[in-house]
Parts: structure tokens; sequence; C-alpha cells
């Protein structure tokens, strides 16, 4: 059952901007993968101490530039897990986004069974890390779940909501 294109309502609105930053999110880490891939972690760390270097000057004991400082050194093992992560986290997302916005009934369950892993990770990372920007991610990923279900029971709905895994 396809919907007319009229139908405006809010939750719909909200699922194609999600859909939309999801796409966006994924060239976002496949332009980082390469980047990362290009680029040595010495030279990253080395371009970020010269970033915030005039702060620390000012402030040695600066919270979040001695934060900053210490999360940016890459080791080479770290930057290769890093690269492989946002490249495939990036095609992932590109994926979804463009099957989920072609509206492609089986890209539905896909793409809630895939964020529900990525969620899980995430919180997984967040234990680890207590990363703020996980914290983020997880609230941005879980509203996109919730979002990818109700369009989904409103394209569909005389399909059960227990039929999509």
């Amino acid at each position: 059952m396809e919907l007319a294109q009229t139908d405006k309502s809010l939750t719909h609105r909200l699922f194609e901007i999600g859909v939309v930053v999801k796409g966006i999110h994924g060239l976002l880490d496949l332009a980082s993968a390469l980047a990362l891939y290009i680029v040595s972690g010495a030279m990253i760390y080395h371009a970020f101490t010269n970033l915030i270097f005039d702060e620390l000057s000012e402030d040695p004991n600066d919270f979040l530039a001695n934060f900053l400082l210490i999360h940016t050194h890459v080791t080479t093992q770290g930057k290769d897990f890093a690269v492989l992560y946002l490249f495939v986290s990036g095609v992932i997302n590109i994926i979804i986004a463009v099957g989920l916005f072609l509206h492609r009934k089986r890209m539905f369950p896909i793409a809630k069974a895939t964020l529900a892993v990525f969620i899980v990770y995430q919180i997984h990372l967040f234990l680890k890390t207590h990363s703020p920007w996980l914290i983020l991610f997880i609230i941005y990923d879980t509203c996109v779940l919730a979002l990818i279900y109700f369009e989904y029971r409103r394209r569909w709905p005389k399909e059960s909501p227990t039929a999509m895994p």
C-alpha cells in the first residue's frame, strides 16, 4: 500500500529528516575513514596540539584542552580499527538511508536490527570510555529506531507489529 505524497505528519517529517541525517552521517563516516587512512596518527596529534597550544599556554590546567589532547593520541592499532569502523559504519548508514528513503519494505526490519546492534555497541563503548559524544549517538540512533518503527506501522498498518523483527 503506497501512501499519498501529501501525508506530512510530524512523525513522518521527523522520519524523513532522520533518514537524510543518517545518509549524511554515512557520508561523513566514509570521508573520515578516508582522511584517517591517508593521514598518520602522529600528524593528527601534532596538528591538534598546534591548534590547542594557545589555550594550553594560557592555562596549562584547562580541562577541555587536556582532555582533547589526551584523546587525540591515536595509536597505529587504534587508527586501523577506527578506519575500518568508520568505513563499515558509513557504508551501512548509506545503505540504510537509501533503502528507507526509497521506502523499501524489507529495509525497515534490516535497519531496525542494524541500529539495535549499533546502539548496543555504543552503550558498550560508553561504559568503557564515558564519552559524552556516545550518549548523543545513542540518543540519536534510538530516536531514528523509534521513527523507523512508527513509519513502518504507518506505511503498512495491516501488518501486525510483531511481524516486523
